[in-house]
């Protein structure tokens, strides 16, 4: 997240997800002096279909209030699912040791 303002932000309530699933929501709170960068990990998992997918996150609020340049508050990604296996998976490891 990088702070393009010339405020601190103290806190960010966040929206993110999948397109085409339920949306998520988190609130941050620390400290992005302006014009520096922090990063936000997003908790919980990614959902995803088989094939192509687009995250996205958006800031909703600054420091509790609406931002009031909010052209730079969105981003979306595409990605590709991450292949899905079995339950139960195994692994030989065969060393050069007899």
């Amino acid at each position: 997240m990088k702070n393009f303002g010339k405020n601190e932000i103290n806190s960010l309530e966040l929206q993110y997800g999948t397109v085409g699933f339920k949306k998520k929501q988190f609130k941050w709170n620390g400290k992005i002096e302006a014009g520096k960068s922090a990063v936000i990990n997003l908790p919980g998992i990614i959902d995803s279909k088989k094939g192509a997918n687009y995250f996205f996150a958006s800031v909703v609020k600054t420091n509790g209030k609406k931002d009031a340049y909010e052209a730079d508050n969105f981003q979306q990604v595409s990605f590709t699912a991450a292949p899905i296996v079995a339950d139960k998976l195994i692994f030989y490891l065969h060393t050069n040791q007899q």
